[in-house]
């Protein structure tokens, strides 16, 4: 086991240097380093993102960036000969991921990440994988509600979504007031309409429409009409950890081209899947079908 170890790190070190790209180990490229010394990699999770992360009943971790995530993982293991990599996961979400990051918590976040200028200040983010709508969630008691007319709502979200600003934004030019009020995560946003705390919720349209799966009547929750905004969402690396982001964009760049992605998009967000037997039906946008067939063109618009 000792020899495997050694020969790993020899080959993580060497691969550093002699790359498609040259980079100082110590500048941040030295995760993939540390993974072959120590035998482990540790990835950010989030718990309740259903379909794109979240922990089942018996806590392990599934979905869509999870699948993708372990095909990376799969690579680092045969490309440094890590045949035994220990893989742990950490709970993060929106307001602590670029923390867990940077203090070295975690060394890839596979959780829901939108890649916005703000974001690549603090990060580094792979080629993204999906695109959502945020939308907004209401009861069928207030099926007139619109986003023309919040005005005097409550309305409930997560700390630290991303897409509040523009809200606020749109609140402010229509002259509009609403309370906010947050959940840490999903199912605590859902519960805030379930219980009749709020009159309507923020999320991406997977979350909204998976969440409203678990209830006894989802008929009573309907989505309002017209998205807020559609962000690319992808996984992310730490600041400058450039050599690994390498080893994730080609383990992506190879599942667009091959379907593979494709297929994989639709066996969560379309086919039936645990907590949803007819699907959540939300069939690949076109424009995510051209990020398919051109791996990281999302970026050229930031």
């Amino acid at each position: 086991m000792r020899v495997l170890r050694i020969c790993a790190q020899a080959a993580a070190a060497l691969w550093l240097l002699t790359g498609t790209a040259c980079f100082a180990v110590g500048t941040g490229d030295n995760t993939l380093l540390k993974i072959a010394q120590t035998g482990r990699i540790t990835l950010g999770v989030t718990d309740f993102d259903k379909p794109t992360l979240y922990r089942d009943d018996s806590g392990e971790s599934r979905g869509y960036h999870m699948d993708i995530c372990k095909r990376v993982v799969d690579a680092i293991k045969q490309r440094f000969d890590l045949p035994g990599l220990k893989v742990v996961t950490v709970t993060s979400n929106l307001a602590t991921r670029f923390s867990l990051l940077n203090n070295e918590t975690t060394d890839i976040d596979c959780g829901h990440n939108p890649v916005n200028a703000s974001g690549l200040r603090q990060a580094l983010f792979t080629h993204a994988a999906l695109l959502t709508e945020t939308r907004v969630m209401t009861v069928d008691d207030n099926k007139d509600l619109s986003l023309a007319n919040l005005d005097g709502k409550a309305m409930g979200s997560i700390v630290g979504n991303t897409s509040l600003p523009l809200l606020r934004a749109r609140l402010r030019q229509s002259k509009m007031k609403v309370t906010e009020v947050f959940g840490r995560n999903t199912t605590e946003v859902f519960s805030l309409l379930e219980s009749g705390r709020v009159d309507a919720i923020m999320l991406s349209a997977p979350y909204l429409l998976s969440a409203r799966e678990t209830t006894s009547k989802p008929s009573r929750f309907m989505l309002v009409d017209g998205a807020l905004n559609v962000e690319p969402i992808a996984l992310m690396v730490r600041l400058n950890d450039e050599k690994l982001l390498q080893v994730i964009n080609e383990v992506i760049d190879s599942m667009m081209r091959s379907g593979e992605m494709e297929r994989l998009y639709k066996r969560w967000y379309t086919a039936p899947i645990p907590g949803a037997p007819n699907g959540l039906q939300l069939p690949l946008p076109d424009a995510l079908h051209e990020m398919f067939r051109n791996p990281g063109s999302e970026m050229l618009s930031l």
